[in-house]
């Protein structure tokens, strides 16, 4: 599992699927291209992309067809991500590898913390005071120190997710996202500030490497090719010899070191994924080919996906097939993406239709933004947190989740000593991936 707090960036000319398999990408707008200056350079995306695909093919032996390698790249056909994915997917099928595929379940999932400071910002006033009274400050705290009362964070958050699903994490500042996401994957985007772009890389894909190969396919010539397309994708091909560096060693920038993280996201193979605010700093158009390329991923790998989002426009929220709405620890709505705007309008609240879907369901969760229908208000509309929790759980929605759920831990428990279940599928995929 693996967690990432950063984002990409891409041109709003590559128009990569929606989450319906079946339809393809549309990558003609050179003009487009033209203007995305320091974006991502798309074309050179699709040279990489189209190279690698054309080794790939080569190594097959189970393609006739030979790829000349120093053809003209631009009279190939352009660049499909759904079709190379599908392709890359269909090899792998067609030499028996196993795939990894994991659902997750939460039930009655509670976070607590002790203790926890305010930091606030000093002046000259409060440093001449703190010199002068500091003795009766330290004496007045240790003769009236009490201990820390346990905190809850997270209050019994429930919930089914099976492999294939995207779920999005709403929520105001400080409700609980992040922590949400810590406990599906405890991981932090932490780099070594000494080591360079290709060398952080190269590490995590050399810890990741699958044990299984296809034909005539070395394990550093897979690296190396995956690599190199990372950083020509991401547009960070001239950082490759820079050290990633950190706020005391000067490096790479912060919107390249983002890129960094996720193509080291991208490198782990893992199934089951987080993303915390991955479209910070990013524009509208960016943000939405970030979220179609990880619908993408998520439909051809069946991948189980969180994502959290603190502003995600209406074609980002239709990628997503459910929403978990978070209010100050409190699990206030877990279902389909599509019936969240019902659902709330159903409780009480005022419809606001030019707001997008995403940003509506946030503000029902602000007192100083939700706004109520005509002849109802805070008396009889669920307000507060707990209210909010509580209508939840008596709605049909919550009645849904437990009913999936149990059925996912029905499946899981049949299949736990099945020779051809899912579990004996994970444990034989987990292991082809071991290089030893």
């Amino acid at each position: 599992m693996s967690r990432y707090d950063s984002g990409i960036a891409s041109d709003p000319a590559t128009a990569v699927p929606s989450r319906a398999p079946s339809e393809t990408v549309d990558m003609h707008d050179p003009e487009k291209r033209q203007e995305e200056k320091n974006g991502i350079n798309v074309q050179d995306a699709e040279k990489q992309f189209n190279e690698l695909a054309r080794r790939l093919t080569r190594q097959s032996t189970r393609h006739d067809e030979k790829t000349d390698p120093d053809g003209d790249v631009e009279k190939q056909e352009t660049f499909d991500l759904l079709e190379y994915l599908r392709s890359t997917s269909g090899q792998q099928n067609e030499a028996g590898f196993a795939h990894k595929h994991v659902g997750v379940t939460f039930q009655d999932l509670r976070v607590t913390g002790v203790g926890g400071v305010k930091i606030y910002v000093r002046t000259f006033p409060d440093a001449v005071k703190e010199f002068l009274l500091s003795p009766l400050f330290i004496a007045a705290s240790l003769l009236g120190k009490k201990p820390s009362a346990p905190k809850t964070i997270l209050h019994s958050f429930n919930g089914a997710v099976r492999p294939g699903e995207m779920v999005l994490v709403l929520g105001r500042p400080g409700a609980g996202c992040s922590s949400f996401l810590k406990t599906i994957a405890n991981q932090h985007d932490i780099h070594y500030p000494i080591l360079t772009v290709a060398q952080t890389l190269q590490f995590a894909l050399n810890l990741k490497s699958p044990g299984r190969l296809l034909p005539e396919q070395t394990r550093a010539q897979l690296n190396d090719d995956i690599l190199n397309m990372l950083l020509s994708m991401l547009n960070i091909t001239h950082t490759r010899n820079t050290v990633v560096g950190n706020e005391f060693m000067r490096g790479v920038s912060g919107g390249e070191r983002k890129r960094v993280s996720i193509a080291e996201m991208m490198s782990s193979r893992a199934c089951v994924l987080s993303w915390d605010n991955s479209t910070r700093g990013l524009d509208a158009s960016t943000a939405l080919d970030y979220a179609k390329s990880l619908r993408i991923m998520t439909d051809i790998f069946k991948l189980t996906t969180f994502v959290s989002l603190y502003q995600a426009g209406e074609g980002i929220y239709d990628q997503f097939d459910k929403v978990l709405l978070i209010d100050e620890g409190r699990q206030v709505y877990f279902g389909p993406a599509k019936e969240a705007r019902e659902y709330m309008l159903s409780l009480g609240f005022r419809n606001l239709p030019r707001q997008t879907t995403a940003d509506y369901l946030t503000g029902c969760t602000d007192p100083n933004e939700r706004a109520f229908a005509e002849g109802r208000s805070a008396a009889n509309v669920p307000s507060t947190p707990d209210q909010l929790a509580q209508a939840f759980q008596q709605s049909k929605y919550w009645s849904q989740m437990v009913s999936e759920r149990q059925v996912i831990q029905d499946e899981w428990r049949r299949d736990e000593n099945e020779p051809s279940g899912a579990r004996a599928e994970f444990l034989r995929a987990t292991k082809e991936e071991k290089p030893w």
